[in-house]
């Protein structure tokens, strides 16, 4: 038998399903790899299939990358307000449908005009997961809605002690991190399909082993699951959860006083873990082999196929992933509350208001303004000031539309706000993941760009080996506008749920506007300049 060095749980019985807690769990340690790992990590297997959606999940995908590898090129001159809803957290969009939080619960809105389709007041929870038929939430509990009415399904009963991760939903299970345990649980009924404790490294001298518990949220991609312990990075066969490589690093527990690191993963690079408060352990999706060490401090990264984005406390950066220590480009910011995407060949990104106290100065390159980057030399393609259109920090991209935070601080309450082109119209039916009247993006040869080696990044002391064993919000700097708030959850099982023509509060207002639903065009647009510029306002 071979030494499995993980204390592993495998659990057998239904558990988790409305109203009730777990059920019968066998205790036992799984001993066996199966041959099918050896065929993973394989790009061609993919975590949601019948998804084709730009932004089904709240960081974009079950990857969480902030990446679309086939998206709508904007025109920014072309961008204009159509609607807006208030709002408290991050989106997902499926079928032409918005679902997102309010302060009093989970709401779905029509992508088309921001009127309401459904409300649950009694769920208080964040972060969607659309899959199937069911939107996926967490908050002090993993909570399953009905797509139609946004009736409960089922709900955990974790009660958690310190915390719940976001979830992922992929290969029909979801993968959910509670109190240091990763959990796969069935995406049907919430039932546990298995659940590690803790993961134990080895040691190769008279030394004894040691034990870690899970310090990030789990990433789907590659028919694999991707977490990390302090001690060990894991990608994992979703079915039983056996071991298709480890990484032995060195990582930071709750490194800055984060809770948890929001994991990621494309097709070709994984974000696995921080060493320090700005350094990410960045390894090879498909072999866990570090890559470098990565630089990220309150700036989410967008991590794509080729190039990745990420920044510090003053400025923004593309890396490539053939060769990160080299910098592609970077530009200057003054706040650490950047949440780039990228999209096919561009990166847009929110830069916040550069204000600073009086007497002192700002390098910031933009102020209030949404940019549009090449992403391999960091051109400007275009800028949008809020001085012109409504923008604030990118929600989702789907399709045809840009859905961004208009709040933290500007104008009141946080709004969410579509824009879109004024030459792309969303038809009902046609789909808010439609890629109508788009063109891709023009693609820079701008390589590996100047090869700026100033970071002080160091090669990372991981070490990838295969099929170890078999098994049984998050970095966020806090920003008001951030994507990972982690509310608290819950709900009585049964879900109230409002719709369609009651009276919640949607398409309301964007500062100021008189927004009905189904306005498109220019009129919202120029209601936006004619209001901003009014001295009474």
């Amino acid at each position: 038998m071979r030494d499995w060095h993980r204390r592993s749980v495998l659990a057998t019985g239904v558990g988790l399903s409305v109203g009730s807690g777990f059920a019968s769990a066998g205790l036992g340690e799984t001993n066996t790899t199966g041959d099918w790992v050896a065929d993973l990590p394989d790009p061609a297997v993919k975590p949601n299939p019948a998804m084709d959606e730009d932004w089904a999940s709240y960081a974009g995908n079950a990857g969480h990358s902030r990446y679309i590898d086939d998206g709508y090129e904007f025109d920014g001159d072309a961008l204009e307000a159509v609607w807006s809803v208030d709002h408290a957290g991050p989106v997902a969009v499926a079928d032409e449908t918005v679902y997102t939080t309010t302060a009093t619960g989970v709401v779905a809105f029509d992508a088309t005009d921001g009127s309401l389709i459904w409300e649950n007041a009694d769920v208080d929870a964040t972060t969607p997961s659309v899959v199937g038929e069911t939107v996926y939430l967490s908050g002090d509990e993993v909570v399953a809605l009905d797509r139609s009415d946004g009736s409960v399904r089922w709900k955990t009963d974790f009660e958690a002690d310190e915390y719940l991760s976001d979830q992922t939903v992929a290969y029909d299970g979801v993968y959910v991190v509670v109190d240091g345990t990763l959990y796969a649980l069935e995406a049907s009924d919430g039932s546990v399909r298995w659940f590690i404790e803790s993961v134990t490294v080895g040691s190769s001298g008279n030394g004894e082993a040691d034990e870690y518990e899970f310090v990030t949220s789990a990433a789907a991609a590659n028919g694999v699951v991707y977490a990390a312990t302090a001690g060990v990075a894991l990608a994992l066969e979703p079915e039983s959860g056996n071991e298709v490589w480890r990484s032995t690093v060195n990582l930071s527990n709750r490194a800055g006083g984060y809770q948890y690191d929001r994991a990621q993963a494309t097709t070709t690079g994984a974000v696995l873990g921080r060493f320090t408060y700005n350094r990410v352990n960045v390894v090879d999706a498909k072999t866990g082999a570090g890559l470098r060490l990565g630089l990220s401090a309150g700036v989410d990264i967008a991590l794509g196929e080729s190039v990745y984005v990420s920044g510090d406390d003053w400025d923004l950066f593309g890396k490539s992933l053939e060769n990160p220590s080299d910098r592609l480009w970077d530009i200057s910011l003054l706040h650490t509350s950047a949440r780039p995407v990228i999209s096919d060949e561009t990166v847009y990104v929110y830069i916040p208001d550069d204000s600073v106290p009086d007497g002192q100065s700002s390098s910031a390159d933009y102020s209030d303004e949404l940019v549009a980057l090449s992403k391999r030399d960091g051109t400007e393609k275009w800028a949008v000031s809020a001085d012109d259109v409504p923008v604030g920090m990118i929600r989702a991209i789907s399709g045809t539309t840009i859905y961004v935070d208009r709040g933290g601080g500007h104008d009141g309450d946080n709004k969410l706000v579509a824009l879109r082109a004024q030459t792309a119209r969303l038809d009902k039916g046609s789909g808010d993941g439609g890629r109508a009247g788009g063109s891709h993006g023009n693609s820079s040869d701008g390589g590996n760009g100047d090869g700026d080696t100033s970071d002080d990044e160091t090669t990372g002391n991981e070490t990838a080996t295969g099929n170890e064993s078999s098994a049984s919000e998050n970095a966020i700097d806090g920003d008001s506008g951030g994507e990972d708030e982690a509310g608290p959850g819950g709900g009585d099982g049964d879900g109230s749920v409002s719709s369609d023509t009651e009276d919640a509060d949607s398409a309301d207002d964007v500062a100021g506007f008189t927004t009905g639903a189904g306005i498109v065009g220019g009129a919202l647009g120029l209601e936006w300049l004619r209001r901003h510029t009014d001295p009474d306002d």
